[in-house]
């Protein structure tokens, strides 16, 4: 990514909280932090440009992500908090604790594993093990309340990946029992690393077999994680109508809810019970009824 995008811009705290608050003023109820790698946040502004990141942080509580959600989540009004997309090596256990202790942060998780098993992740250039994100995972649900839902990023079919390193992986979304995987084939694309270095071995036919195995494993856990949630009274926001009487909104994990209202109820937030579920979704009926 960073070779295709460039490298990382970031904008000061006043900047973001500034707009978030015009944001608020409007109705808005939902605010997603959004960065190529947000846990490596920190203002520039404080410091003028001189020094690494890391001493930065020690200098200036403002500089890391954790104390932006917490300013966040201490501004006035009724809103949700997200943000996307975390590297696992630099998920800190004060983010961690940020979403576990700030009421306004939603309880989800998007952390790309992209592979199960070092070697491949080494290829691809990534920081983390598979260890370190095992570590992770088991933080996450210690610490923040279910219900919870942890999603991630998988590529399979990544040059050199062989059948024991796909395995892994394997061996990954059963573990963690992801409430959503985004699993993509790996296919060359200009300007990377991989594209330049490496050989696309692993055939068309084999990548869409290993999609098609994660994509059964996710499917059991998905649909186990979801009928958690019946009989559950949760709160949703409603993000469209479907159709006439028919209402499409979505939980603080980020689940999809289909619910019938007779009035429009767009952009609101809901009481829904919690009736049935199927593997990508949920059905509910307003809490009054």
């Amino acid at each position: 990514m960073p070779y295709t995008k460039g490298r990382e811009r970031y904008r000061s705290h006043t900047d973001i909280l500034h707009e978030i608050r015009q944001l608020i003023e409007k109705g808005y109820k939902e605010i997603t932090l959004l960065g190529q790698n947000v846990n490596t946040y920190f203002d520039p502004t404080l410091k003028s440009g001189i020094g690494k990141r890391l001493q930065y942080r020690k200098w200036n509580a403002l500089t890391d992500f954790p104390r932006l959600l917490r300013l966040v989540n201490d501004l006035q009004g009724d809103f949700w908090i997200r943000f996307i997309t975390s590297n696992p090596w630099d998920m800190s256990d004060e983010t961690i604790r940020a979403v576990a202790e700030c009421e306004k942060i939603c309880e989800y998780i998007h952390l790309p594993a992209q592979a199960g098993h070092d070697y491949t992740l080494k290829r691809m250039n990534r920081h983390h093990t598979v260890a370190h994100y095992q570590t992770l995972i088991s933080k996450i649900r210690n610490k923040i309340k279910e219900p919870l839902s942890i999603t991630t990023d998988i590529i399979v079919g990544f040059p050199g990946e062989t059948r024991e390193h796909f395995e892994g992986t394997a061996t990954l979304l059963r573990d963690v029992g992801y409430d959503m995987a985004y699993i993509a084939r790996y296919s060359p694309r200009p300007n990377t690393i991989a594209k330049e270095y490496f050989k696309d071995d692993v055939s068309r036919e084999e990548k869409r077999e290993r999609e098609r195995i994660l994509t059964e494993i996710l499917k059991a856990s998905a649909i186990e994680r979801n009928r958690a949630y019946i009989s559950k009274t949760l709160r949703v926001l409603v993000e469209k109508q479907k159709r006439e009487g028919v209402f499409l909104g979505k939980t603080r994990t980020f689940k999809s809810v289909i619910f019938h209202a007779h009035e429009n109820c767009v952009g609101e937030f809901v009481e829904l019970k919690i009736t049935a579920a199927d593997t990508w979704g949920l059905e509910g009926i307003l809490h009054f009824e």
